[in-house]
């Protein structure tokens, strides 16, 4: 479209452009229909279950606002909030606009499910006779254009002009020579002298873009009033009230969590329950945060707000979809962070229910960090010395590759003991846990075995346990894949057709199907046999392993032998987290030097232990067994 068309297009739009006083979210009301496929209860679009994207889809026209950025969890409509300005600019305030999410992929479905079905009826006298004009990536229109694009698309931001951008899920984008699609999108506005950006997605780490984005803007939060006094408030989850549901002696009881949880006003001390939330959000509204307590980058920087951007963030907390109730979300904090804590959890919680970022730890693994894991060693504790665990030591020692003498005996009978294998060139590393019933860990064996015949082998190797006759022996395990995926596989296989319980893993960066957890099961298929092979998310089980279980010896603890053998504690002291930049995005990794340390194989093994009681649990449940913390001599 020309300069000129724009200009003749923009006169003859000022005469179908719905009445200043109507807002956009009540003209959606009237206008987009959203059908099964794109809400779960079908309907013209209701403003009142996210009443904060009001504000939002007003920012095209507002003076002085020419940018807008929400860093929301992962329910929160501004997506449909954005494309509703979008529906509605064609008869209102045409001009050329671009909708640009992470992948063409999902381009595309946004564009067939959810953008073209509504604008035949949103924007039906602007349609063309030529169906060519109606593509999944480019709608054009008799006054304006429409350009659907992936983050990776360069055309979308090249020889083109946007009166509007929505750039979702912005965090995830593809960055180019360290240039985000921000800075493009803003790029393109520079002859436009009424361009507006809209920018939302769910955080990941701290410094990343959606929240750099966030604390250069106005900082806005959406805040409440409590139906008992009436002061405005914002919803936190520190307010929430649920320790009324935690046993002494059975622990959290997390079907009341999810029934009982309420929340405590701040300034009365009354109580607010779920029911509530409605008409408080019905009078809620956004107020930026005050300027002793903005937000900053990871550096400590204070941000003043750029001139012209307003930012805006919003939790799950303020949801009124039944899956995200008070009740839901407090239970999800305590299997995340409490019942079963690993890393993985941690962060959906953080980014898709709290719209908060990740904050960045670096950590290096201390060899006093991993001595105090030994079963049996004395601490002060309000002046008294307790004895931690239980002393024990090696069942097996290693005496090269392949050679194992039998020096000790396990101090209880295990529920289940458990084999990790990771394969090297030549060789295969293995370490062996017993797992009492409380699902402590327990070390007893590792080594380096020849060929995969040695590790099938290791199911009959006889565990002697204290004071029985009959010995323990392994369940099975995993077994990296490594570099050489068919090798592992067909060993597995064979371990399973004699009866042991061995299978194939693979390490990976990103388990996108896997929410809330560090592994994935799918099947796969080699030779003409159907196998399992367990996908684990490798930063997760990582951060797990170092961070928690010798880093703040998590429950259930991991409990080493005494003396812990020099090769473990060398291993695991050469791995350290730091925070880096990928594709121009920050993000934390774990590190190792290998040619400075060489290699850390049973940290690998021992990490992938883990698992086992993500898998196995379920299976043989929870229940009592040795390793409580008692007084010395008592």
């Amino acid at each position: 479209m020309s300069l000129a068309e724009q200009v003749v297009g923009d006169i003859f739009a000022g005469v179908f452009r719905a009445p200043a006083e109507e807002c956009i979210a009540d003209w959606a009301s009237r206008n987009v229909y959203l059908d099964e496929k794109m809400a779960a209860r079908p309907g013209f679009y209701n403003p009142e279950v996210t009443p904060w994207c009001r504000e939002f889809m007003e920012i095209p026209r507002q003076l002085g606002t020419w940018k807008a950025v929400a860093m929301k969890d992962n329910q929160s409509g501004f997506t449909e909030a954005a494309l509703n300005v979008l529906r509605w600019m064609p008869e209102n305030m045409p001009g050329n606009a671009l909708y640009c999410i992470n992948s063409r992929e999902k381009a595309k479905r946004v564009s067939k499910v959810r953008l073209r079905k509504t604008l035949t009826v949103a924007a039906a006298g602007q349609l063309t006779e030529n169906p060519d004009d109606f593509s999944t990536y480019s709608i054009n229109l008799t006054n304006m254009e429409i350009t659907v694009s992936g983050s990776g698309s360069i055309g979308a931001f090249v020889e083109a002009w946007y009166r509007l951008a929505i750039l979702d899920e912005c965090e995830l984008h593809e960055e180019e020579d360290g240039t985000t699609t921000i800075e493009k999108a803003e790029s393109r506005f520079k002859t436009v002298a009424d361009a507006t950006l809209l920018a939302m997605s769910k955080p990941e780490v701290e410094g990343g873009v959606i929240h750099r984005e966030f604390v250069a803007g106005t900082q806005e939060e959406w805040e409440v009033p409590c139906p008992r006094c009436g002061e405005y408030q914002r919803i936190e989850f520190e307010w929430l009230r649920f320790n009324h549901c935690k046993d002494l002696a059975e622990g959290w009881d997390l079907a009341r969590v999810e029934e009982e949880t309420w929340l405590e006003c701040r300034h009365c001390g009354g109580r607010i329950e779920e029911r509530d939330k409605a008409s408080m959000n019905a009078a809620g509204r956004w107020k930026a945060r005050e300027k002793g307590e903005r937000m900053k980058l990871p550096d400590g920087r204070p941000v003043p707000p750029d001139p012209g951007v307003r930012s805006f963030h919003i939790s799950a907390l303020y949801s009124m979809f039944p899956n995200a109730t008070w009740g839901k979300i407090a239970k999800k904090w305590l299997l995340a962070f409490v019942v079963e804590p690993n890393e993985r959890a941690q962060r959906d919680v953080q980014n898709n229910d709290f719209g908060l970022p990740w904050k960045e730890t670096r950590a290096e693994i201390t060899s006093e960090a991993i001595q105090n894991l030994r079963g049996g060693i004395v601490e002060e504790r309000d002046g008294r010395r307790v004895v931690l665990g239980q002393e024990f030591g090696l069942v097996y020692e290693p005496h090269g590759v392949g050679r194992s003498e039998l020096v000790g005996e396990l101090p209880f009978r295990p529920l289940v003991m458990s084999v990790t294998v990771d394969q090297q060139e030549h060789t295969y590393v293995y370490l062996v846990f017993a797992w009492d019933r409380r699902w402590n860990s327990w070390l007893v064996d590792y080594g380096d075995l020849p060929d995969a015949e040695a590790v099938i082998d290791l199911r009959a190797r006889p565990y002697p346990v204290r004071g029985e006759r009959e010995p323990a022996l392994l369940y099975g395990g995993l077994a990296d894949c490594g570099d050489r995926k068919n090798e592992v596989v067909r060993m597995c296989l064979k371990a399973q057709s004699v009866g042991f319980d061995l299978h194939p893993s693979r390490g990976h960066g990103f388990l996108p199907d896997s929410r809330g957890t560090n592994i994935r099961i799918r099947p796969d298929y080699l030779d003409g046999q159907n196998y399992l092979i367990y996908d684990f998310w490798n930063h997760g089980l990582e951060s797990d392993f170092y961070l928690g279980k010798i880093g703040r010896r998590s429950e259930p603890r991991l409990w080493l032998p005494t003396p812990i053998p020099e090769r473990i504690v060398k291993e695991w002291t050469s791995t350290k987290l730091v925070a880096v930049t990928v594709g121009g995005r920050r993000v934390q990794k774990w590190i190792h030097d290998g040619r400075k340390y060489g290699p850390n194989d049973l940290g690998d093994c021992a990490k992938q232990q883990l698992l086992v009681p993500q898998l196995l649990m379920p299976v043989l449940g929870p229940g009592d067994g040795p390793g409580a913390e008692k007084p010395e001599n008592g």
